[in-house]
């Protein structure tokens, strides 16, 4: 900003004419252009640099896209980072100043500008001018899920595993440990656990939150694509449980420390988000079994799509009592049947059951 000033002050003194308001506006719309571009730099450093895991395996048959684009306007190099990432085959097409592809992709768009960036999907017969909706297309159809923060891996693979211990040391102690009986916590953490089984049993796709984190909402985006993706939104509905804001005290809900202890207890992981299918713990969202890398080797999807038909808690309870009816009536019948004088003839529909 200094530099663009003392330029300017030196235009005026050496021409010795001040800057018009359209020159002003220039300079000013070259100042933002510019800040704007370092800007998307620093949050996106070193995107764009190598394939993402996220990349699809690259099909013969599918059509270059057609990609209109400005060199030096940011949004348009956010897109071309999202190409790079998913290492997909386009044709680029610059339209800077007097270039004559202007007026070949003001003869496309519908208002007849040059706005970029522009998208053409000849795969799909789609065409679209937003960066944001043209980033959102190309991780939808061209990607096996959108890439999460890398800010947010960098914390769980540099931060997180200092706090492990710590994370599990705090854990009981929230839930009660040294607060009460060991009798009244063992029976606190043993209710949580059965709420658990109840909840995971009964839905196909759980996600147990913290409502403030990242990781969590980065998840819930996550998994709600891969249930577009496969066409099962109508059959697995994501099923939330949140234990409140965060885990620390005065934010966490109440229940939800011994929930917490009671998935430690379970699978070992007290951090969250945690996410099971048909009752299977998949972990969190990183981590090399969690849920980014469960999508990675199709292992998500073979899970969700080989599961069992889950049944409601009710529906549960309702089977269960069934079956206690059905033990005692094979009981009574066995029972009647070798009682003395009674008749030895066996039902047919008893010995089927039986």
């Amino acid at each position: 900003l200094d530099s663009a000033a003392g330029q300017a002050q030196a235009k005026t003194h050496v021409e010795g004419v001040p800057l018009t308001p359209s020159e002003m506006a220039k300079d000013v719309q070259g100042l933002v252009e510019l800040v704007g571009g370092q800007t998307a730099g620093l949050f996106r450093s070193g995107r764009g640099e190598t394939v993402s895991p996220a990349a699809m395996p690259s099909v013969s048959t599918m059509k270059p896209l057609i990609l209109y684009s400005y060199e030096g306007n940011q949004f348009c190099r956010l897109v071309r980072e999202v190409f790079t990432e998913l290492d997909i085959v386009y044709e680029l097409r610059s339209v800077g100043k007097l270039s004559p592809r202007r007026s070949e992709l003001a003869a496309r768009r519908d208002d007849q500008s040059t706005q970029c960036p522009y998208l053409v999907d000849p795969n799909l017969g789609i065409e679209m001018g937003e960066s944001k909706d043209i980033i959102q297309h190309l991780y939808t159809n061209y990607a096996k899920y959108t890439p999460p923060s890398e800010i947010l891996q960098w914390a769980s693979d540099v931060l997180v595993p200092y706090f492990r211990n710590f994370f599990a040391a705090v854990s009981p102690i929230q839930a009660g440990a040294g607060l009460e009986s060991h009798a009244e916590f063992q029976q606190d953490i043993a209710q949580a656990t059965a709420s658990i089984e109840r909840t995971i049993q009964s839905h196909p796709l759980v996600i147990y939150t913290y409502d403030l984190s990242p990781f969590c909402t980065e998840a819930k985006t996550i998994l709600q694509e891969q249930l577009e993706k496969m066409s099962l939104t109508d059959e697995a509905e994501i099923h939330e449980v949140s234990l409140g804001y965060e885990w620390v005290p005065g934010l966490i809900a109440e229940g939800g420390a011994q929930k917490r202890q009671a998935l430690f207890e379970m699978t070992g992981q007290t951090s969250l988000p945690h996410v099971f299918v048909h009752g299977q713990s998949v972990g969190g969202l990183f981590g090399d079994d969690g849920l980014i890398a469960c999508i990675q080797d199709g292992t998500f999807a073979n899970m969700l799509k080989s599961g069992r038909p889950m049944q409601s808690y009710d529906e549960l309870l309702t089977d269960a009592q069934k079956q206690k009816e059905l033990l005692d009536t094979i009981k009574t019948a066995v029972n009647q049947g070798g009682g003395g004088g009674a008749s030895n003839t066996t039902n047919p529909m008893q010995l089927e059951l039986f």
